[in-house]
């Protein structure tokens, strides 16, 4: 497990700010924010993307 599991971690704790971050901008910007936000997501960054970087980590 060693180095694996302490990649995960990094990754559950990243994921883990991006929310407190999202809920922040939320708080801040109002939900008007949001889809912005989304589609800004989706031109850099898939959930197919977050997938496949999640399985690489997994398997070193």
């Amino acid at each position: 497990m060693g180095m694996g599991s302490f990649i995960l971690g990094i990754v559950v704790g990243i994921i883990i700010a991006f929310i407190l971050l999202l809920a922040y901008i939320v708080a801040t910007f109002g939900w008007d924010f949001l889809p912005i936000l989304m589609n800004f997501m989706d031109e850099n960054i898939s959930y197919q993307d977050i997938m496949n970087l999640g399985q690489y980590y997994v398997h070193v």
